[in-house]
């Protein structure tokens, strides 16, 4: 009998600890997949040197792979001419409670 209270009361702590933490990994990867967009598209703008490059969720960069349920919102778009970079990327994993934008 003392060995059941000893397992619930270790799993009424350990429950929503896991809980937080698989939180925490999803809002990572949505800030995590915000950066990888971000530097792919500088990085495949850098590649031509004319012209404005514009990047959004239908024309993602190359090098860029998305995670699985994380949604990138928004566009970047790189001047090449003047290195200007106007971005309005958000990003969001399906079950994260955070946005994240840059």
């Amino acid at each position: 009998m003392i060995f059941i209270a000893i397992i619930g009361i270790l799993s009424a702590i350990a429950i929503p600890n896991f809980l937080q933490y698989r939180q925490r990994s999803y809002n990572a990867a949505a800030s995590a997949d915000l950066k990888n967009f971000y530097t792919a598209a500088v990085s495949e703008s850098a590649t031509n040197l004319t012209g404005t490059d514009t990047y959004n969720s239908g024309s993602a960069p190359s090098s860029y792979n998305a995670t699985t349920n994380v949604t990138i919102g928004g566009s970047i778009a790189i001047n090449n001419a003047t290195n200007a970079v106007t971005s309005t990327l958000t990003s969001k994993h399906s079950a994260g409670d955070k946005t994240y934008s840059c």
